[in-house]
C-alpha cells in the first residue's frame, strides 16, 4: 500500500542532504523509480531511505509522541536547539518543558490547550529566528534560553 507520508520524508531527506535535483533523479533512476509517487512498496522506501542515510540523513521521531500537537511543538524544539536556543534536544526535556509550562503532558490536555502549547513554542521559535536573521544575539537571548 502506498503511504503519502512516503513522498514527505523523501523530500525532507532530499533537503536535508542537499542534494540537487538532478542527483534525485539520477539516485531514483538507479532504483527503477523516475518520481517518489512510483514507489508502491516498503521495499522500494526502504531503498530509497537507505541511500539518504548512507549520505548522513537521520529520520528519528521519538516513541512517546501520540498526536499532531504534540509532534509539530517538538520540531520547533529541535529547530530551537539547532539555533542554539536549548540546550538539550531529548525528547525528555521537551516533556520537562510542556509539564513546566502546561503542568501537564501536551497529550492530556484539551485540545485548545494543546493548540495554546504550540503556539507559544512556535512564537519562541520565531523569535529567536528574528533575531538570528538580524544579526546577532541580545542580551534577552543570552539570558532567556531554556
Amino acid at each position: 500500500m502506498k503511504n503519502k507520508n512516503w513522498i514527505k520524508i523523501i523530500h525532507i531527506a532530499k533537503t536535508k542532504v542537499n542534494m540537487s535535483d538532478l542527483n534525485y533523479r539520477e539516485m531514483l533512476n538507479g532504483l527503477g523509480l523516475t518520481s517518489a509517487k512510483d514507489i508502491t512498496s516498503k521495499k522500494q522506501f526502504d531503498k530509497i531511505m537507505e541511500a539518504f542515510q548512507k549520505l548522513g540523513f537521520k529520520y528519528e521521531r521519538p516513541r512517546g509522541i501520540k498526536n499532531k500537537y504534540e509532534s509539530k511543538a517538538y520540531y520547533y524544539w529541535c529547530e530551537l536547539y539547532k539555533k542554539g536556543a536549548v540546550k538539550d534536544k531529548s525528547y525528555k526535556a521537551f516533556k520537562a518543558y510542556q509539564i513546566r509550562m502546561e503542568h501537564n503532558e501536551i497529550g492530556k490536555l484539551k485540545e485548545e490547550d494543546q493548540v495554546h502549547f504550540l503556539e507559544a513554542i512556535k512564537k519562541w521559535y520565531l523569535r529567536v529566528k528574528k533575531e538570528e536573521d538580524k544579526g546577532g544575539n541580545s542580551w534577552w537571548f543570552s539570558k532567556f534560553c531554556w
